[in-house]
């Protein structure tokens, strides 16, 4: 099976609530803290009780969306998020993009297929106008894949985030898309394609 093939055969399942934790948590400890993932949040593992208690904390927020990356036997491989969903005047402003996927399948357009996905619901479900996500500047494989998705570099902050490893500030790279761009977009390729 190509690259192609296994990421269209990438599916969003959620957005999850309090009663999915239980059955999610097996899965979202097996990602979160391999230490390949927690390199890119530069975070200390998180038990399982933290991570459950996170979770009941957020879950009945309508500022918050979390998903699970499932392949193409839906078997959990990483989880995709729109946090920190922003409202002005009963207006929704903006969202921020978090995904963590498995190394086990990083590399095969799993997130890039993911956000895409992603994409749909925050736009035209959750109805955002704006995407934004904070990366860790040395991340490449992710500045690729949202550049790739029509997403724009927006800014570096410098010293916005401790890094638990060596407890010193480190830089973030903003990236945003807006809604009316990725319509363009889908338009752009919905057409190319017809």
């Amino acid at each position: 099976m190509s690259l192609d093939d296994q990421a269209q055969q990438t599916y969003l399942r959620g957005p999850l609530s309090v009663a999915d934790i239980d059955a999610a948590l097996d899965p979202i400890m097996g990602w979160i803290n391999n230490p390949e993932v927690r390199f890119h949040f530069a975070r200390p593992e998180i038990n399982r009780e933290k991570e459950r208690a996170w979770l009941q904390s957020k879950l009945p927020s309508d500022g918050f969306r979390l998903y699970l990356i499932e392949n193409s036997d839906h078997q959990p491989i990483g989880q995709v998020s729109i946090d920190k969903i922003f409202r002005q005047d009963d207006r929704l402003i903006d969202g921020m993009l978090g995904i963590t996927l498995h190394p086990n399948y990083q590399g095969e357009g799993h997130a890039k297929r993911a956000i895409q996905l992603l994409h749909q619901r925050a736009f035209e479900e959750v109805g955002v106008n704006k995407l934004w996500a904070k990366i860790r500047p040395h991340n490449a494989e992710m500045k690729h894949i949202l550049e790739s998705l029509g997403w724009q570099y927006e800014c570096t902050r410098l010293r916005e985030y401790v890094d638990y490893e060596t407890g010193e500030l480190t830089d973030m790279d903003y990236y945003c898309l807006f809604k009316n761009e990725w319509v363009k977009r889908e338009i752009g390729l919905t057409t190319s394609h017809s």
